[in-house]
């Protein structure tokens, strides 16, 4: 075993795996980005709604898709 993060809700969606980073779809809303090999949290991007579908992560962004229907680009 690499690492066990707790997370204060569970995953809403598989999540994506860029560069080292895992980004975590939250069934809360929230966007976590833990470092892929302690498991510790990079940053964090609360979207109000529940965050169902696996992030799209790009060389310059991250597009999430909300359960309110928006879609969110944030740069990376």
């Amino acid at each position: 075993r690499l690492f066990t993060t707790p997370l204060p809700a569970a995953a809403g969606a598989t999540p994506a795996f860029v560069d080292g980073q895992l980004f975590v779809p939250g069934s809360d809303g929230v966007l976590y980005v833990l470092d892929a090999t302690r498991g510790s949290l990079v940053w964090r991007y609360d979207a109000g709604s529940p965050l169902l579908a696996t992030p799209t992560v790009t060389e310059g962004a991250v597009l999430l898709a909300t359960s309110r229907g928006r879609i969110v680009a944030l740069r990376r």
